[in-house]
């Protein structure tokens, strides 16, 4: 198994990231990626990674934390990131982001729209250019998504719909331009429907799971609180879902998590 997205290093944790750590190794995960979000936190991530050979990374900007950061630190954080990324692609760095576009957020007193295009374009450029892929969160954008992403053509290096939430007629969309498909504990409760159809849409070579940890913990977990080992828990609901066979599900997502994060 192989938990392509969980911010483990979010204070949520604090208290028992060791036993998190230990019940993921105890429940056979391949590798958990880390993604990053702001600034602050882009030098420690490949420290804080170093501590377990599962944690991988990504450096980016997410839409969230967009509006905390003004214009000229903006400026310097995208600047900063390009050079980051190269240097710390040795450190365990494999993905670009979290990045992307968050219009409910925007409604919401979050960043400008017009930011969110600019900062996710500085990032899919610089996905090209490393030949990285890059770890896109998408609320209620993904027409906007979509047609920024159709304007560049494929992403040759593989790119991730992260918890993805757009329909079941979108993944032709999004799959012809190379990006795979991750889903979280939502898939596990039974009246999420649309996530439900989306999920068997979505090719078996493009499929992964996450947990989103600390975020959308599975049904099956007993707990409010997402951790790598619940991705158990996603997989065993996308087989149900899907109708296929459990352990092939857990040896198709991890080879597809393997194939796409190539640890250096």
């Amino acid at each position: 198994m192989f938990d392509s997205h969980c911010h483990l290093d979010a204070s949520e944790y604090d208290g028992d990231r060791s036993q998190v750590l230990a019940r993921a190794h105890e429940a056979g995960l391949r590798g958990i990626l880390v993604p990053g979000y702001e600034p602050s936190e882009w030098r420690k991530l490949s420290q804080f990674c170093a501590q377990d050979r599962l944690l991988t990374f990504g450096l980016g900007l997410h839409p969230w934390y967009l509006r905390e950061l003004s214009e000229s630190a903006l400026c310097s954080a995208l600047e900063e990131l390009p050079t980051l990324v190269t240097q710390l692609r040795g450190a365990g760095c494999v993905a670009i982001g979290e990045c992307g576009l968050d219009a409910l957020h925007a409604r919401r007193g979050g960043a400008a729209m017009v930011t969110q295009f600019r900062v996710l374009n500085a990032h899919l450029d610089l996905a090209r250019e490393t030949g990285l892929p890059p770890l896109l969160h998408c609320v209620g954008a993904h027409g906007a998504m979509l047609e920024v992403l159709e304007a560049r053509g494929i992403l040759v290096q593989g790119g991730v719909m992260h918890s993805y939430s757009g329909s079941a007629e979108l993944v032709p969309r999004y799959a012809k331009l190379g990006l795979s498909f991750s889903f979280a504990g939502i898939v596990t409760r039974p009246e999420a429907k649309r996530p439900h159809r989306a999920l068997c849409a979505v090719p078996r070579d493009r499929l992964l799971v996450e947990s989103d940890g600390p975020d959308q913990a599975s049904r099956a977990s007993g707990s409010t609180r997402s951790e790598p080992a619940h991705i158990r828990h996603v997989l065993e609901a996308a087989a149900a879902i899907r109708g296929e066979p459990y352990a092939d599900l857990v040896r198709d997502t991890t080879d597809n998590a393997l194939r796409l994060f190539v640890r250096p």
